[in-house]
């Protein structure tokens, strides 16, 4: 073989691994954000699979969606984390319907946060996050999609008894490559009297929820809002 394409195959070989070193990169991606706008526009972009919220509060509500085309379909798994900076979990409330879709085998973690969230028909029967829009994905085998929890506060749209909300989650199967379970969740039982608080400045998990609250330590569910349509 001759110099010149021996010297030619080693500047492609090295052009080459420059490319998948760049998007080895991409795919690994963090940005940080303190605004709801920052967020949309981190899921808009492709090349971040990790968005770290830096501000105690993120209200996804509907008017933060105006001029956006939504669902938002997600073709990358997408984990957000609170910030470690931050005294405690930062609070993200889904306040806006079906913005999110994911597309089959695609997962959205919630990593150290604090999520309140709205519901369109009772989770008793049929868990659902009230941000993600139905997906096209199917509902077994490896192309399914997942919302996944990881030691993350989670706030009812509705006030349900604590041994109706176990047996609520408890029973909902972990979505395929999550693991085989079972969910593990610290259920906080009613609050007795005079042991939590209704000031806004106290931590989360010293306030009273009216509807309940308890700390999913590792939880998966389906990826899509798979309740009745009261549209």
């Amino acid at each position: 073989m001759s110099k010149g394409v021996c010297a030619y195959l080693l500047v492609l070989t090295l052009a080459l691994s420059g490319y998948w070193l760049e998007r080895a990169n991409a795919r690994t991606l963090s940005r940080g954000v303190f605004s709801p706008s920052q967020f949309i526009a981190l899921l808009l972009d492709n090349t971040v699979d990790q968005v770290v919220v830096e501000a105690p509060l993120l209200a996804l509500t509907e008017d933060v969606f105006q001029g956006v085309r939504t669902p938002i379909r997600l073709n990358r798994t997408v984990s957000v984390v609170g910030s470690p900076a931050l005294p405690e979990p930062p609070m993200m409330l889904l306040f806006a319907r079906h913005k999110i879709e994911l597309c089959p085998g695609i997962s959205f973690v919630f990593v150290n946060m604090a999520i309140q969230f709205c519901v369109t028909d009772s989770p008793a029967r049929a868990p659902n996050f009230y941000i993600f829009s139905p997906s096209l994905a199917p509902s077994v085998g490896s192309n399914t999609t997942r919302i996944v929890f990881q030691d993350s506060l989670v706030i009812f749209g509705v006030g349900l008894p604590l041994e109706l909300r176990k047996a609520n989650v408890l029973a909902v199967t972990r979505p395929p490559y999550e693991g085989s379970g079972p969910q593990d969740i610290d259920f906080m039982a009613p609050y007795p009297h005079g042991t939590c608080t209704y000031e806004s400045a106290a931590p989360l998990r010293d306030r009273c929820w009216s509807t309940g609250g308890d700390v999913y330590r590792d939880a998966a569910f389906a990826g899509a809002d798979v309740s009745v349509s009261l549209a």
